[in-house]
Formats: structure tokens, C-alpha cells, sequence
């Protein structure tokens, strides 16, 4: 819910209203990862974790790439 007033940044006049709702949003995405992270260490081992958190990372960079390499060769 925190991520929703980025929308208003482009429209807003004011450029410290536009930082402080830009920074609220990278905030509230923020939170989502820190709280995946935190529930997968109380869920698996240490070494369990490292692979799940590995992971994850693999995907996520996976698909920046996808779609960044689409984009330049389109």
C-alpha cells in the first residue's frame, strides 16, 4: 500500500513532495524482500538458506536480463 502514491510523483509540482513519495515507495519495496529473507532464515537451516536466498537472487537478476537483452534487440 505504501508503493501506491508513486503514481502522483510525475504530477506533482512540489519536487520535495516528489522525493518524499518516491522514497516512501522504494521503502515499502524494500520491505517485501527484508521480510522473505527473515521467514526463510527462521524456516531453514543455514546452509538450506543460503541456497533458497541464492535462489531467489538468480531469478530475480534472470529476469532483469531477459528482459533488458529483449529490449536491446528488439
Amino acid at each position: 500500500m505504501i508503493v501506491l502514491p508513486i503514481s502522483h510523483v510525475p504530477i506533482t509540482d512540489n519536487n520535495w513532495l516528489a522525493i518524499i513519495l518516491a522514497g516512501l515507495a522504494v521503502a515499502g519495496q524494500q520491505a517485501c524482500p527484508e521480510n522473505v529473507f527473515r521467514i526463510v532464515s527462521d524456516v531453514f537451516t543455514k546452509r538450506g538458506t543460503a541456497l533458497v536466498v541464492e535462489i531467489d537472487g538468480m531469478a530475480i537478476s534472470g529476469i532483469i536480463v531477459d528482459v533488458v537483452q529483449g529490449s536491446v534487440l528488439d
